[in-house]
């Protein structure tokens, strides 16, 4: 690893022709990727940053580097074979790992790539930003789950809400909020809010009001 050039290059005391150059970069590309969404996550992991939608996001990422993981065990047992000279099976050559890295490597860039933008947003806005990845070309089949698992925390709030009335969001990310001290004769005016900028862009403002009005009217029967 080139912490200069932030990448992982091939050592230039020993000649490669280009074809072999081209293959074990876009194979380094793998591993660099991996180190980058690594890191993201132990950030997320680690500064306890409040935010339901932080932690689900974090959650959706560590499943989908587990299943990283479970490719280079792939690899490790692959080699294994081939150390044993077991002619069953595929040989870990430089072609076949290409073959089996294509769709690793995309999947890792929009994991990157999500990882990059989520970093300043907190709330809804997240839901927002990888909502409109996984309507870009190519990157739904990607982000699906990713975007199922941070969606979670919202479908809680809007269900608990419609349904009961009731707003459990203690770091304040949901489009309703309540304002605590208020007088008695502006409870029905003044107790709920609806904060515009928590609501998400696939969701449309007429909606998230139509939400608002029911669960507030279920909290007051």
């Amino acid at each position: 690893y080139n912490s200069k050039a932030d990448a992982f290059c091939l050592n230039n005391i020993i000649p490669f022709n280009e074809n072999i150059v081209d293959i074990v970069s876009s194979l380094c590309e793998l591993g660099w990727l991996y180190k980058k969404v690594s890191n993201y996550l132990t950030f997320f992991n680690e500064s306890n940053i409040p935010s339901q939608f932080i932690q689900s996001f974090s959650y959706a990422v560590q499943s989908e580097l587990n299943e990283y993981y479970k490719l280079i065990s792939f690899f490790k047992k692959k080699n294994e074979s081939s150390n044993e000279s077991d002619s069953t099976t595929e040989d870990l050559s430089l072609k076949n790992l290409v073959l089996w890295t294509t769709e690793p490597i995309e999947r890792m860039r929009w994991l990157a790539v999500s990882c990059e933008s989520v970093y300043t947003l907190r709330g809804t806005a997240i839901i927002s930003q990888i909502y409109s990845y996984v309507n870009t070309a190519g990157a739904e089949i990607y982000l699906n789950k990713v975007l199922e698992e941070i969606s979670k925390p919202f479908i809680t709030f809007i269900r608990n809400w419609i349904l009961y009335g009731d707003l459990q969001d203690p770091y304040k990310e949901f489009f309703v909020d309540i304002i605590e001290k208020i007088n008695e004769d502006d409870i029905w005016n003044l107790r709920y809010k609806i904060v515009y900028k928590n609501i998400p862009n696939f969701l449309s403002r007429e909606l998230a009001i139509k939400i608002f009005e029911i669960g507030k009217c279920i909290n007051f029967i």
